[in-house]
């Protein structure tokens, strides 16, 4: 199953994948740390999940969330953040984020929601 993690730090980009791959091996791992990148990725590799950092370049995630849902509705899409304004959140969530989460709170969930994905 692919999943692309779109995120400006290498680090945590990293850090996600580690702890993600302990608990579902054999997932396929895709990242960006651009718009430009995330765009031509999210065309070539099809992922199934999409971690998408809601700070990520240039306040373009609206404009990825609608790519991402124009060209398959069956995407999930994590979008998780370090602070969000309330309209942010809300914004998201219109725009077809099926889960919001603070980045450093509540990390240690991700694993467990692709778990449950994959395995379906």
């Amino acid at each position: 199953m692919p999943v692309l993690i779109l995120d400006k730090s290498i680090e945590i980009i990293k850090r996600i994948m580690d702890q993600i791959s302990e608990t579902n091996p054999g997932l396929t791992f895709y990242s960006a740390v651009t718009y430009e990148e995330a765009v031509n990725l999210l065309e070539e590799c099809k992922p199934k999940v999409v971690l998408l950092d809601l700070n990520f370049h240039e306040n373009k995630v609206a404009d990825l969330l609608k790519i991402i849902k124009q060209s398959d509705c069956k995407t999930v899409i994590i979008v998780w953040y370090n602070h969000a304004s309330d309209y942010s959140l809300n914004l998201c969530n219109e725009l077809g984020a099926d889960y919001l989460f603070d980045k450093y709170h509540e990390f240690e969930k991700i694993p467990g929601i692709i778990s449950s994905l994959w395995q379906n």
